[in-house]
């Protein structure tokens, strides 16, 4: 499954590299058509929205999974990203093993989200319960 690195720097990390070794890198504003998997790294807080950026990205995907990642993650943004149309969130700087379950979720039609906001919707969830 090719993967697309896209950042708004067109930097490249070696952990991308790790993970997929036949990955496709470019800017944010163009999401190649070879990429069955897109990934994008979020700019920093004062370039925007993450929702706008999220939508916009899908739009060009076409319906190809979109992922986001960010260097400071956060939950509200995250879920905002989510309900943008990602289909994951995820820390820019993960292990490439994490990069690989990630990207395994996300390719069989699943959703990625950490752990900590994982605990957090299944608490909402288990008070509404309640």
């Amino acid at each position: 499954m090719p993967s697309a690195f896209l950042s708004h720097d067109s930097r490249l990390r070696e952990t991308w590299k790790t993970a997929f070794p036949d990955l496709i890198t470019g800017p944010l504003a163009h999401v190649p058509p070879a990429a069955t998997l897109v990934w994008a790294l979020r700019p920093p807080r004062p370039d925007g929205d993450a929702a706008a950026l999220v939508a916009g990205l899908c739009r060009q995907a076409a319906g190809r999974p979109l992922i986001l990642l960010a260097d400071a993650p956060d939950e509200e943004e995250a879920l905002a990203a989510l309900a943008a149309g990602a289909s994951g969130y995820c820390n820019g700087h993960a292990a490439p093993a994490v990069l690989a379950q990630v990207a395994l979720a996300v390719g069989n039609g699943g959703l990625w989200i950490g752990q900590s906001l994982m605990q957090r919707l299944l608490a909402a969830t288990a008070r509404g319960l309640a």
